[in-house]
């Protein structure tokens, strides 16, 4: 969470609750703004994961395919996470070979 969303969190939570429908409806465009702007931060960020052997790689994947918890909020994150992997296994492959 950025520091200027995790800041604005805190201030929203210290304010005295709303007492009002549109005081409501206000807080609620707010936090469905600042719920928009951290799933899209999660989407973009980027990890960089260094395997130190190939069983690593292919212990993860199996992880992925057989024991992963999925569910209606993690499904596509994890299929994507699954996706880039199988593409990289080349990758790993030659890391493994040259080493």
């Amino acid at each position: 969470m950025s520091k200027e969303t995790e800041t604005k969190v805190v201030e929203m939570a210290t304010e005295a609750a709303p007492k009002t429908i549109e005081q409501l409806k206000v807080r609620e465009s707010e936090l469905d703004q600042i719920n928009d702007d951290l799933i899209k931060e999660m989407q973009t960020r980027e990890y960089e994961i260094d395997f130190k052997t190939k069983k690593v790689f292919d212990r993860l994947l199996k992880f992925l395919e057989k024991d992963a918890p999925w569910g209606h909020t993690t499904a596509t994150g994890l299929i994507m996470l699954y996706h880039n992997l199988r593409e990289a296994k080349e990758i790993v492959k030659d890391k493994e070979l040259k080493v």
